[in-house]
């Protein structure tokens, strides 16, 4: 069984700004030597900050007990997911 995410460039620029944040986050772990997470903002432009959610410990809590009180499928089209796990966005 393989599994894969499909998924179509728009912009080259944001595809190497991700590539250039998740190859610091590889290397980084791998060496064990995990920097604070604005280390990593900082290699992205405000546009792509802009698709982080910035959630209250409050807000984080509540999605929590909802995410674990919810099946999985219905848990996923909440959250902007359709049901074949493709992000509709």
């Amino acid at each position: 069984m393989s599994e894969y995410i499909e998924f179509v460039i728009k912009n080259t620029k944001r595809l190497k700004d991700l590539q250039k944040v998740s190859n610091k986050l590889k290397s980084d772990k791998d060496e064990e030597n995990i920097q604070d997470y604005k280390e990593y903002l900082a290699l992205l432009d405000e546009e792509a900050r802009e698709y982080f959610i910035w959630s209250t410990p409050e807000e984080d809590v509540m999605w929590a007990e909802r995410w674990f009180a919810t099946q999985l499928r219905l848990a996923l089209q909440t959250h902007h997911y359709n049901a074949d796990g493709i992000l509709d966005q």
